[in-house]
């Protein structure tokens, strides 16, 4: 199913298993995602090309939110009285484990399929600075 979301997005044969995320994350975050699309070949995805066509964006990581948050507003000219309060305001709408043992949500066949089809958003967000790592617990 998921196949044939990104195959709706990308809008062609989908030949370089573009998932969906990385489809959706290019609709939400490029400047021209349709014209993006056109031109995924392997010298793009494998190039920084795409850097240029990104828009400028900045990642708070949910793990690490307010620190995250307060060193943005720093580089974007905040004062320390401005968001001091970020540092110590108690956590709101923190989210509750469902789970025990998240190992149990991966199976190998899951984990190979997000490498797949997802591999050019994962280049992305390293570039970025987010650099997710296979779980190893398999």
């Amino acid at each position: 199913m998921n196949k044939l979301i990104a195959k709706a997005r990308v809008g062609s044969d989908n030949m370089y298993n573009i998932g969906n995320q990385t489809a959706q994350f290019i609709q939400m975050f490029f400047r021209r995602p349709k014209e993006i699309f056109g031109k995924l070949d392997e010298r793009y995805l494998s190039s920084q090309d795409y850097v240029n066509d990104l828009g400028e964006i900045h990642f708070l990581r949910q793990e690490s939110l307010a620190e995250d948050l307060v060193a943005l507003l720093a580089t974007e000219g905040f004062t320390s009285d401005e968001f001091n309060f970020i540092k110590n305001h108690r956590k709101v709408n923190k989210t509750r484990q469902r789970y025990v043992d998240r190992t149990s949500l991966w199976t190998e066949k899951a984990l190979e399929y997000v490498e797949e089809n997802e591999s050019f958003l994962f280049r992305i967000l390293k570039n970025k600075g987010i650099d997710y790592q296979r779980p190893t617990f398999l």
